[in-house]
């Protein structure tokens, strides 16, 4: 794959790194658009307050495997600003950002969320 097309893709998703249980430290463009959000907005924001109360359920359980595993790969459903569902896929890693603990970025791949 070239690094363009690589780009093109990794521009297209949702991106955020947050503390783990806590706040966004960094969210991209293109998941402020789909969710109707200002950047600042969310990075005052925590993800459950973006995800669903039954994706919100299932967060410990994916959040233990994310520990174990260094990775996951799950559907869930965020809520947008004006309180619309959307299905989205993350992918959360663990990561070190900018010499902070441990660090969960996920993004959503779903075509929905920016529909």
């Amino acid at each position: 794959m070239s690094y363009l097309k690589l780009f093109l893709i990794i521009r297209m998703m949702g991106i955020t790194i947050n503390e783990p249980g806590g706040l966004f430290l960094e969210v991209n463009q293109t998941i402020c658009n789909a969710l109707g959000y200002a950047h600042e907005e969310m990075l005052q924001m925590t993800p459950y307050e973006i995800i669903s109360a039954k994706a919100a359920a299932q967060f410990p359980e994916k959040i233990k495997e994310l520990q174990q595993k260094g990775y996951v790969l799950f559907e869930s459903i965020v809520v947008s600003k004006d309180r619309k569902h959307y299905p989205v896929e993350l992918n959360m890693r663990i990561i070190n950002y900018q010499g902070k603990p441990p660090s969960f970025p996920s993004s959503s791949i779903s075509q929905n969320a920016r529909n």
